[in-house]
């Protein structure tokens, strides 16, 4: 009697599920990619106006993606970096180092090619939707950050690895979002 009615639940349970995995009009919603290497993977540098703000690593992990502040200017100097972070992060538990934090991170491809997850401001801790993706046209990495139907965008241009004045392998990155 007990396996009749957990085969029932699990039946009533895969339904539902199906129900979930369609659109209203009964069709399915197209399956969501699964990326190996994207467009956004590697070095990216973020400007303040016409200054060089912060390099940003993007990286893959456990199907995921995140993105990690490796190094961040000061007065056109890098001299803040991963090796030796400086600035905290005001707006976070613990005030972590900026270098070294992952401030996107879940990010998972959707359908429309863009990865969606999660960035953090780190001055003072909010914590918005973001999308994520490589604009061809610009050749620029576009990370937008959402607020109910708001948003705004900032473009980062790719950096070459050999600019910083300190050895990394992205491929050893572990990812560290932020505590909240």
């Amino acid at each position: 009697m007990t396996r009749v009615f957990i085969s029932a639940v699990l039946a009533s349970l895969a339904c539902m599920l199906a129900a979930s995995c369609s659109k209203s009009d009964g069709s399915a919603f197209p399956p969501v990619p699964v990326v190996e290497k994207a467009d956004i993977d590697g070095l990216w540098l973020m400007y303040d106006g016409d200054e060089p703000e912060t390099v940003v690593a993007v990286y893959p992990r456990g199907g995921k993606r995140y993105a990690k502040m490796v190094a961040i200017y000061h007065d056109s100097k890098m001299d803040d970096t991963i090796e030796k972070p400086i600035e905290r992060a005001k707006g976070l538990d613990g005030k972590p180092p900026l270098c070294g934090l992952d401030f996107v991170w879940d990010l998972i491809p959707s359908s429309d090619g863009k990865f969606v997850g999660k960035v953090v401001n780190p001055d003072d801790g909010g914590v918005y939707r973001c999308k994520l993706w490589f604009d061809s046209d610009s050749k620029k990495l576009v990370l937008r950050g959402e607020l109910f139907v708001f948003g705004a965008n900032e473009y980062l241009v790719p950096f070459e690895q050999s600019k910083l004045p300190f050895k990394l392998d992205i491929a050893k990155l572990s990812p560290n979002p932020p505590c909240l």
